[in-house]
């Protein structure tokens, strides 16, 4: 497992993003996560696509639009 750092999303007070590049059965697969602290409240967003990982995108629009709710 290999792990890289993103651009942090445009959401809440803090936020973090990352990729971990998975293997399982031969296959690699990333996954995309994007943490967001908006007061004492954390959430954690992740995408992954197992048929086909060059799909595997969080769009920033979700973060965005989730973390509205938490306020």
């Amino acid at each position: 497992m290999t792990c890289g750092r993103l651009a942090p999303a445009e959401a809440g007070e803090e936020s973090v993003s990352w990729v971990m590049d998975c293997v399982a059965d031969g296959a690699r697969i990333p996954m995309r996560l994007t943490a967001v602290r908006e007061g004492s409240t954390l959430a954690v967003f992740f995408a992954l696509h197992l048929t086909d990982p060059g799909k595997a995108e969080l769009p920033e629009g979700i973060c965005t639009a989730q973390t509205a709710e938490l306020a």
